[in-house]
């Protein structure tokens, strides 16, 4: 019997399988986000202080938009940020359980 990719062992008993029927497939999603950084700092801003700001907000729109994407029911599982040419671009890793497709 084939789970997940992996092969049980044959010795596996029939309570251990109920157990296992439990198991939730998981679909994974990655979304991508950008902003530009204004190469000025506001005066009593650091350059950080503006990051940060940024990324909150990126954030709050991912939190209003992923009840919205296909279909809703992801969560944001990890995050990466990258710094480039006056931007900013922000991958998140997102999953949900799996949905049948009709």
């Amino acid at each position: 019997m084939l789970l997940l990719g992996r092969r049980l062992p044959s010795s596996v008993c029939e309570s251990s399988l109920s157990v296992l029927a439990f198991l939730v497939m998981q679909e994974y999603a990655f979304l991508v986000q950008t902003c530009e950084i204004s190469s000025a700092v506001p005066a009593g801003e650091s350059r950080s202080q503006v990051i940060a700001e940024k990324l909150v907000n990126m954030i709050e729109m991912l939190r209003s938009s992923l009840d919205s994407f296909d279909h809703g029911g992801w969560r944001a599982l990890s995050h990466d940020v990258l710094e480039t040419n006056g931007s900013l671009i922000v991958s998140f890793l997102i999953c949900r359980e799996e949905r049948t497709r009709s």
